[in-house]
């Protein structure tokens, strides 16, 4: 199942993907997505911090609404060959201006999202890293298709491209939280945590150190009060059975590596979902994570990858299926006492990156499917809601516009905000 154009998700980097239909027209999702995202109220005076809300000025203590975000242009191989949702506005995506970046930023506020969750593979050109696994090249090391220059980017250069969307985000009055992905051959978080957190350290070091002092930063209150710059992580499970509090005690071990090295507090978003289908779930138990200081929310990721099943099935899950299993994932961490950002997508197609490849095949989408996760992000999301992906196209899970969906799915976050902000004031 290994990827070496971009496509996605896959067995090699251990993502359990998720998975989509034949678009549905939404029923109910009415109105324009504007109008429907709503807004939070200005406060009066400045309020107390809460714990697992943002700590940044201007969003302060507004729960998260994020979106996973994979920036820069497309890799070719992936939009020519892999796409299974065409975008509207393609000629827009090549990020060959400011005004592209500012166009594709300014396309996360329409659905009253405040949070981007930018993917990261890695910026050095190592296997499974951006150039070989990502299907955007932002933080690639090989210079983008028809830009002048030498075949690679200094580190600098790197660095400036990748400031380019914070200062972006900054001006849409939007926050970024880099999402750290995970990998067998250049991150296996499975593998190597918490014993050695030398990799974690690296990535999130670098990070930090390029972008965490731009306004846009995410900084969110952890449990005492504090605000901590986060650094999002995926798939943090694993491989086999371990002390959960051993485990939970690395988030705080690597948070303290990173104050005694940058000076400010670190604070992580962990995902307690396994990979692949029907994989382990070692790792994370709402008792230990509850007692660090460094996790501030628990987001969720591959909710919907499988269904609520002990052993895998030799039949393809039903979405009803698949949406029980993703009520237990979030029933069992909205009672941890930490705050839970409820993740969602609108479906899943990813029939040609992963084509016959067990417990991948095409769901969701439905007028049904969409109601159902709608709703369960707006009961459980105690911290927020985030949807995944936001521009996946290569995976059918896309929200902005798109010849097969139009701006359903645009309609169907903005509804869902809404309804989690009233839900939630």
């Amino acid at each position: 199942m290994a990827d070496q154009n971009g496509a996605g998700r896959n067995g090699t980097t251990r993502r359990a993907v998720l998975g989509g239909a034949a678009a549905v027209a939404a029923a109910g999702l009415s109105g324009g997505a504007a109008a429907l995202a709503g807004g939070a109220a200005a406060a009066d005076v400045d309020p107390l911090p809460i714990p697992g809300r943002i700590a940044n000025p201007k969003h302060l203590n507004q729960r998260v609404y994020s979106g996973l975000f994979f920036g820069g242009p497309p890799k070719p191989f992936t939009r020519d060959n892999l796409y299974t949702r065409s975008p509207l506005d393609a000629d827009r995506l090549d990020w060959s201006d400011e005004g592209d970046i500012a166009f594709a930023v300014a396309q996360v506020t329409k659905p009253g999202l405040n949070v981007i969750k930018l993917s990261y593979w890695g910026h050095e050109g190592g296997p499974q890293e951006t150039d070989e696994s990502a299907p955007a090249l932002l933080f690639s090391k090989n210079r983008w298709p028809g830009e002048a220059g030498p075949p690679t980017y200094t580190e600098a250069e790197q660095i400036a491209k990748a400031r380019q969307l914070f200062q972006a985000a900054e001006k849409a009055n939007l926050l970024v939280t880099p999402m750290i992905e995970v990998s067998v051959l250049s991150n296996p978080f499975f593998a190597y945590f918490p014993d050695d957190l030398t990799q974690l350290v690296k990535r999130a070091g670098w990070l930090l150190r390029n972008f965490g002092d731009s306004p846009a930063f995410l900084r969110m209150f952890d449990r005492t009060g504090r605000p901590r710059r986060v650094i999002s992580l995926i798939e943090t499970i694993h491989g086999s059975p371990i002390d959960p509090v051993r485990f939970a005690a690395g988030f705080d071990r690597a948070s303290d590596l990173l104050q005694a090295e940058l000076g400010y507090p670190v604070g992580f978003t962990i995902d307690p979902s396994p990979n692949p289908p029907y994989g382990v779930h070692h790792g994370p138990e709402p008792a230990a994570i509850r007692q660090t200081r460094s996790v501030v929310a628990v987001n969720p990721f591959n909710i919907t990858s499988q269904g609520p099943f002990d052993t895998e099935p030799e039949r393809p899950e039903t979405d009803k299926e698949r949406l029980r299993y993703a009520r237990n994932i979030l029933t069992k961490w909205v009672s941890s006492g930490v705050p839970l950002i409820a993740n969602m997508i609108p479906g899943y197609d990813a029939h040609i990156v992963f084509r016959d490849v067990p417990h991948l095949e095409i769901y969701g989408y439905s007028p049904e499917w969409l109601a159902a996760q709608r709703d369960l992000a707006v009961e459980f999301g105690t911290g927020g809601v985030s949807v995944d992906y936001w521009n996946g196209y290569s995976e059918g899970s896309a929200i902005p516009p798109t010849e097969e969906d139009g701006d359903r799915h645009l309609r169907w976050l903005a509804e869902t905000v809404k309804l989690h902000r009233a839900r939630w004031t």
